[in-house]
């Protein structure tokens, strides 16, 4: 439960935010909260169940894009595309990440505290907390024509 809470939610909360940044849209913070919340349980169910990477990747992101379709009624064209391109941006994010805390801690010790665990996941979730923040002081969206909407 607790890797629930600590790991799984709030990876799944900034994926669906910068899907919702790439998408141009505007959905309201509750909206998106419910998508990740529900979006990161589901992650951790089947990240447990299944050692397939892809399998993982593919239920993650048809469970986003059903939670966005479930709470929004805007464009699912758009939704799709932007869960499908905001997951492997959030994975670059993460690789590299990996790549820079190897060299101050061995990832076999990861397991061994959680505190050490969260240290190592937090620059993670601050990167793509900045890309997003880059993303929409510079009004970057995947669409033409995004109108901000607001849904």
């Amino acid at each position: 439960m607790l890797d629930i809470v600590l790991f799984s939610i709030p990876e799944a909360l900034v994926v669906a935010w910068l899907a919702n940044t790439l998408s141009g849209t505007r959905l309201p913070r509750l909206k998106l909260m419910f998508v990740g919340a529900i979006t990161g349980v589901i992650s951790n169910f089947t990240r447990k169940t299944t050692s397939f990477f892809a399998l993982h990747m593919i239920v993650y992101a048809c469970a986003m894009a059903v939670l966005f379709g479930i709470v929004e009624t805007a464009n699912a064209w758009k939704r799709g595309v932007s869960v499908i391109l905001a997951l492997p941006l959030y994975l670059l994010v993460e690789y590299y990440n990996i790549l820079i805390v190897r060299h101050f801690v061995s990832l076999e010790r990861l397991g061994e505290s959680l505190v050490l665990k969260l240290l190592c996941f937090a620059p993670q979730i601050f990167a793509t907390l900045l890309l997003i923040l880059f993303l929409k002081r510079t009004g970057f969206s995947l669409f033409l024509n995004p109108q901000n909407e607001e849904v």
